[in-house]
C-alpha cells in the first residue's frame, strides 16, 4: 500500500476502534501478531489483550465518552505517525499524544504510544496538580 492509503487506513482504524468504540474492529485493522508498545500499559502484549483494553475504555467512557481528534498525520514507507488530542466527556479531560504505527500487509502490525498520562490523571483528580498536594510541615 502507498503512504496515502496507509494514512487513510490508520485514520479509519482510529475512527472505528476508538471514536465508535468498536473492539471487534481490532481484527479488521491489526495483524494477528500485533505488538503494542505503551509504557503506560505494558501488560497489553497480545491482540486479545488490546481488544480487552478497548472494551474497558468503552465501559469507562460510554459513548460519547471520548473522542480522538487527528491533529496531524504523516506517513513514510511502512510507518504512519498520528499526533492526536483525546477529549473525554463526563470525566472532563483533554490530553495529547502521538502514536507511531508500523503497517504490514495493509494492517497495523505495531504501535508505539507517547501521551500525557500525568496530565490526564491530574484532570480527573486521580493525581493532584503540582502545588495542590497536601500541606507539608
Amino acid at each position: 500500500m502507498g503512504e496515502e492509503q496507509n494514512k487513510a487506513m490508520v485514520r479509519q482504524a482510529v475512527e472505528e476502534i476508538f471514536n465508535k468504540q468498536n473492539p471487534d474492529a481490532v481484527d479488521k485493522y491489526h495483524t494477528a501478531d500485533f505488538i503494542n508498545h505503551d509504557p503506560n500499559l505494558p501488560q497489553i502484549r497480545s491482540l486479545e489483550e488490546y481488544k480487552q483494553w478497548i472494551g474497558a475504555l468503552k465501559t469507562a467512557y460510554p459513548l460519547p465518552g471520548y473522542h480522538v481528534i487527528t491533529d496531524d498525520i504523516i506517513a513514510e514507507g511502512d510507518r504512519v505517525v498520528v499526533r492526536w488530542t483525546c477529549e473525554s466527556t463526563g470525566k472532563e479531560a483533554i490530553f495529547t499524544g502521538a502514536t507511531v504505527y508500523r503497517l504490514a500487509g495493509g494492517k497495523i502490525a505495531e504501535c508505539w504510544w507517547s501521551y500525557d498520562m500525568l496530565g490526564a490523571l491530574q484532570q480527573v483528580g486521580v493525581v493532584p496538580a503540582i502545588g495542590q498536594g497536601p500541606e507539608r510541615t
